[in-house]
């Protein structure tokens, strides 16, 4: 099983369990990785399991979210514990997906003005048919120009590196 395959696997479980638990977990693992000491306490490869694990237990961002310390619990013990800010990327798309959105990440040279990303969005919804779009944008000076978007798998590139480069 692929590195994605595994990020895809525990972020459907995480879903899963935040669906029939009805509580916000997503917020509370965003809580939980802002804490960048508790983060990279439980990520040290110095730091034994046994104290991670009681780590856990006591971190503020995952009092009264017993499932979410269970989930990181077993992850932990799977030795997947590293792996936890992408799962939870991974189920931000599914939370936004059930709402009839996606994410898009748009690629620039330079940052765009938001009359720009406002147009995006409105077009990226009528051609993927989706209700809500959250862009993220990352600049890339090596485009030259233009953009390229990557939404649901799909990469559209109306950059003048990809222009040139088809060319």
């Amino acid at each position: 099983m692929t590195e994605t395959e595994l990020i895809q696997r525990y972020a459907a479980a995480l879903y899963d369990l935040a669906q029939t638990d009805g509580r916000d977990l997503g917020q509370a693992a965003q809580d939980l990785l802002e804490q960048k000491q508790v983060w990279s306490v439980l990520v040290s490869p110095a730091v034994e399991d046994k104290e991670k694990k009681a780590l856990l237990q006591t971190a503020a961002a995952l009092d009264g979210q017993e499932p979410l310390q269970a989930f990181l619990g077993l992850l932990l013990e799977e030795g997947h514990l590293e792996l936890f800010p992408q799962i939870v990327e991974e189920f931000r798309q599914l939370e936004l997906a059930a709402e009839g959105g996606a994410i898009c990440v748009m690629t620039c040279a330079r940052q765009p003005d938001p009359a720009l990303l406002d147009q995006v969005r409105q077009t990226v919804c009528r051609l993927r048919h989706l209700d809500r779009v959250v862009l993220k944008v990352k600049v890339d000076p090596e485009l030259l120009g233009g953009f390229r978007l990557e939404i649901q798998g799909v990469t559209y590139d109306r950059s003048v590196k990809g222009r040139l480069k088809r060319l």
